[in-house]
């Protein structure tokens, strides 16, 4: 299936994730979104040009891969291809299912966030941070925990990152969530042990309070 949209993409705004969750039942679809559209005569000049020609990009699960872009006639032209996987709001994972489990969350921290993320998670280890290195590089990670397993290791792993980490040591934490602008997700166990038992991943409804919870915990935790 094909779909256009006249119009501008940002892709932290989740505005790939809408398309997605509108034709999930659409595989392939093929996405082309052009800006500054004025007349039907350009737009069938895109359909049989230069456009139609290229290969397409194939985005892989859940959806992260490379969009492409070009100009065409003045107007500046973004396409891609989903050939399979979608975005879930919910995700079970069980038992031994590692990998569907760091998919899922790769897919987040890869493709969801908006500026910053915050992150509280009581347990973390080196492959907490490992996991974390799947972060865009201009994103801002907070990070706040109870207990750190090899501390001066995570600290090294910490070092190797491209973001800036920020680690704080807060006390009485028990759930763990991921936040970032306007969005929020609940884990139902530790990112660095996430499908070695049965558990979830869930986006809230309404981030608001729990990012305005983390913000007290943070502001009362202890720096490490």
């Amino acid at each position: 299936m094909e779909c256009w949209f006249n119009g501008s993409i940002d892709l932290r705004k989740g505005d790939i994730i809408k398309i997605v969750r509108a034709f999930h039942d659409e595989r392939p679809l093929r996405v082309t979104i052009i800006e500054n559209i004025t007349t039907g005569a350009q737009r069938r000049s895109i359909d049989e040009g230069v456009l139609m020609s290229k290969s397409p990009v194939t985005l892989s699960e859940p959806i992260v891969g490379k969009v492409k872009s070009s100009t065409i006639g003045g107007n500046n032209v973004t396409s891609f291809v989903i050939e399979e996987g979608s975005y879930q709001d919910h995700v079970f994972v069980r038992a031994g299912e590692r990998q569907k489990g760091e998919s899922a969350l790769i897919g987040i921290l890869q493709n969801q966030l908006d500026t910053y993320v915050k992150i509280c998670d009581p347990y973390v280890s080196v492959d907490t941070i490992k996991l974390l290195a799947k972060v865009k590089g201009d994103i801002d990670i907070l990070l706040l925990t109870d207990n750190i397993k090899e501390l001066y290791q995570v600290k090294q792993e910490i070092a190797t990152l491209s973001n800036k980490l920020m680690m704080r040591k807060g006390t009485g934490l028990h759930d763990r969530f991921i936040l970032t602008r306007g969005e929020g997700w609940s884990v139902g166990h530790s990112l660095k042990d996430f499908g070695s038992k049965n558990s979830y991943l869930a986006k809230m409804v309404s981030s608001v309070d729990a990012e305005s919870a983390f913000d007290d915990n943070w502001n009362q935790a202890s720096i490490i």
